[in-house]
């Protein structure tokens, strides 16, 4: 089953702000770390010394922790654009006694990669290639033309240089660099944290790219729990009820973002009741396969809270 035709919708597309440079291991850190002693730092000279990258990293950190929800703008004063603060799940995640502050749980992982995957206004390539690729398998080169179909469809201007080089940071964000192993990647390794998902990778013929579904055993049942109960409010608001096909190949779905099969999902349903004490309940009676949801309608937080202080 396919939801990957083309649709036309209102959403700004964005193919650039990275700089070309996919997010490595420890810049989230230095960014909560900088940002909580200085809300304009990124309004200084001196914002490379204080990151300890170069100059044209600087506006990739930015970027990146902007996508990935751990910054956010303050609000305008006076009509100017004022400085940025760290977000609440930000200082969650990485303050010194966050859950998880230089990326050592897989679990923060997952989380960065719904983000950046499922929202329409962000990273465009990442969105699209998720959830509106023709095919579990690509080429640059096929990514290229669709991605350049769906930039005109919505009115976006976007340069073929542009793209290019989205799709090339896209391909190393999940891609391994040759001769370096998921296993040997180190903190300061030029690969993306995300390569750890193991959501993509390189078949045999050079250059042909494929998505590797199945139950993914590493995405806690926590985490799935959060994407699910995310993707239910922006879906279907105070719905109580959400269907398996929805579930599994809706746009920006748990299904389409984690990459996992319908029978995996119907087991992970299974644990999810136990998980949330019967908030969340899976019924396949006559012939439909649907999640129904349970007042007090449980904060998709409360999950990943859950999750993290059973690991600590």
């Amino acid at each position: 089953m396919s939801v990957s035709t083309l649709e036309k919708s209102s959403f700004k597309l964005n193919f650039s702000g990275h700089g070309t440079f996919p997010f490595r291991y420890t810049w989230l850190k230095k960014v909560v770390d900088a940002v909580s002693s200085d809300s304009f730092l990124f309004r200084k000279d001196d914002a490379l010394v204080c990151l300890g990258v170069g100059k044209n990293m600087v506006d990739a950190i930015k970027y990146w922790a902007t996508i990935l929800k751990v910054i956010e703008d303050l609000p305008a004063e006076n009509g100017e654009a004022s400085g940025v603060q760290v977000t609440s799940l930000g200082k969650k995640l990485f303050f010194d006694n966050g859950w998880d502050p230089y990326l050592e749980d897989g679990a923060t992982l997952w989380l960065l990669h719904w983000f950046l995957a499922s929202e329409k206004s962000g990273a465009s390539t990442w969105f699209y290639a998720f959830n509106k690729l023709s095919s579990v398998e690509f080429t640059k080169e096929h990514l290229f033309a669709e991605l350049m179909e769906f930039a005109r469809q919505n009115n976006s201007r976007l340069t073929p240089n542009t793209l290019t080089r989205d799709i090339d940071c896209f391909v190393r964000s999940y891609v391994p660099s040759k001769n370096v192993s998921v296993a040997t990647l180190l903190e300061d390794s030029l690969d993306c944290p995300l390569v750890e998902l193991e959501l993509v990778f390189e078949a045999g013929q050079k250059g042909l790219f494929v998505f590797s579904r199945g139950d993914k055993k590493g995405l806690p049942d926590e985490l799935l729990v959060f994407a699910v109960l995310d993707y239910w409010h922006k879906v279907k608001g105070q719905g109580d009820v959400l269907s398996l096909e929805e579930l599994a190949y809706g746009e920006a779905s748990p299904g389409l973002i984690f990459k996992i099969d319908e029978d995996s999902l119907i087991r992970r349903f299974e644990k999810i009741e136990r998980l949330t004490n019967g908030q969340i309940t899976f019924d396949e009676t006559s012939g439909l396969r649907q999640l129904y949801r349970r007042s007090p309608t449980p904060e998709p937080m409360e999950y990943l809270k859950k999750y993290f202080e059973r690991k600590a």
